[in-house]
């Protein structure tokens, strides 16, 4: 099984596997294969002493599109009374 460590919160693949390496703690006997998403240099170090094959990416290797940039917002030219 494919397993991704990533800290995204959006985005996910249905059907895939996912784990926060912020609570990575010891190596999945299940994982046949593991990417590791950001910099998590003890993920990358187990999985590897395991013999499990790693692809570790940047986090610009996050699918989650980026939201549309907002129009700036105008400011009010009202006064607002001080006495309500």
């Amino acid at each position: 099984m494919r397993i991704t460590y990533t800290t995204q919160k959006s985005g996910f693949v249905a059907g895939e596997n996912y784990a926060n390496p912020r609570f990575f703690s010891s190596v999945n006997p299940a994982a046949t294969e593991v990417v590791v998403v950001g910099d998590w240099p003890a993920v990358v170090a187990a999985y590897e002493a395991a013999d499990v094959p790693v692809t570790a990416a940047g986090a610009a290797a996050l699918t989650v599109p980026s939201p549309a940039p907002r129009a700036p917002r105008r400011r009010s030219t009202k006064k607002v009374n001080a006495d309500g």
